[in-house]
Order: structure tokens, then sequence, then C-alpha cells
């Protein structure tokens, strides 16, 4: 995703996968979690405050596991 910035921003607060190492560095804070990743936001609302999702297309299933 073409982000402004975004080389700005990694290692400090961008992460490229949600597993429990992200999931604390989330704890009790807000979270956004951007394309493709259905399953991140979903993992990661179990440990941050609030997460919001930002989906490309219309739908989020496509994205997914079942």
């Amino acid at each position: 995703m073409p982000v402004a910035r975004l080389a700005d921003f990694e290692s400090t607060g961008i992460f490229y996968a949600a597993t429990e190492v992200e999931a604390r560095y989330c704890r009790d804070c807000p979270v956004v979690v951007v394309i493709g990743c259905g399953n991140a936001a979903r993992f990661l609302s179990r440990h941050a405050h609030h997460v919001h999702v930002l989906a490309r297309g219309t739908s989020l299933a496509a994205f997914m596991a079942t």
C-alpha cells in the first residue's frame, strides 16, 4: 500500500506480522490493521484497546481464513 513517509515509521510502530511479539507492543493501545489482515485484526483485538480495520475493496470476507 502506498503510504507517504512509510519508511520513517518502520521499526517505530509499523509491523508486518501479528504474533504474540507484536501484540505485546499493541497492548491497551489503539491499532490500525490494513489490507488483507482480517485474521490479524481478530488476533490483535484480544490485546489492543481498539482495532481499526482499513480494507481494500468492499468486503473483508475475502481476506479472512476459515
